[in-house]
């Protein structure tokens, strides 16, 4: 889902980077120039690179992709060890510094070589678009305390669990899963 809400600005970034070079947009030059070679080189690095970001980077929380889950899932019923969320982030966040910025390097410095620097009117566009956002309206700043919510449970879920208040444990039943349908339901139910 992230990968395909990323296409299309990355389509919008290399329009961007053919109409400063070009003096013409993809749609007007019928997709890139052939002799805009570089520029055909920063197309593919960037599209490759939508891909294998949403891939590497979906390995580093219990909840990157799908398959995490059915891993953690299966340790926990084959080996009776439960993966927290944390446990997770200890061995995927450091494989996810490691090989996205070796990922652009491999893509832009060996397989498709990017030989120009900044783009003409790439700061002043992002700066435009960030403008249009203006500030956060109530919804968004519900929907993010929520997500921040969400995330603190689930990072920090196993360490909450063990404690005790009076002698309870009152975030004993708390599970990942738990979190995510509390999380749902509370975007339902705030205004």
């Amino acid at each position: 889902a992230c990968a395909a809400m990323m296409v299309p600005i990355a389509v919008s970034v290399i329009d961007l980077v053919v109409r400063s070079r070009n003096g013409k947009g993809m749609r007007e030059s019928g997709g890139i120039p052939q002799d805009l070679v570089p520029e055909r080189n920063f197309a593919i690095s960037l599209l490759l690179a939508v891909a294998y970001a949403a891939s590497i980077g979906g390995i580093a929380t219990l909840i990157g992709t799908p398959p995490n889950g059915i891993a953690s899932r299966f340790i926990t019923q084959t080996y009776g060890v439960e993966v927290t969320f944390l446990d997770w982030m200890a061995f995927g966040l450091p494989f996810t510094v490691v090989f996205l910025p070796l990922a652009w390097l491999i893509l832009t410095r060996v397989l498709f070589p990017v030989s120009f620097g900044e783009v003409a009117g790439g700061r002043e566009m992002i700066a435009t678009e960030y403008a249009k956002l203006g500030p956060l309206g109530p919804g968004e700043k519900v929907t993010l305390a929520v997500f921040a919510g969400a995330a603190f449970f689930w990072i920090f879920g196993a360490l909450l669990r063990d404690v005790g208040v009076a002698g309870m444990r009152p975030f004993k039943g708390l599970t990942d899963s738990g979190v995510a349908m509390l999380a749902a339901l509370a975007l339902f139910l705030l205004p």
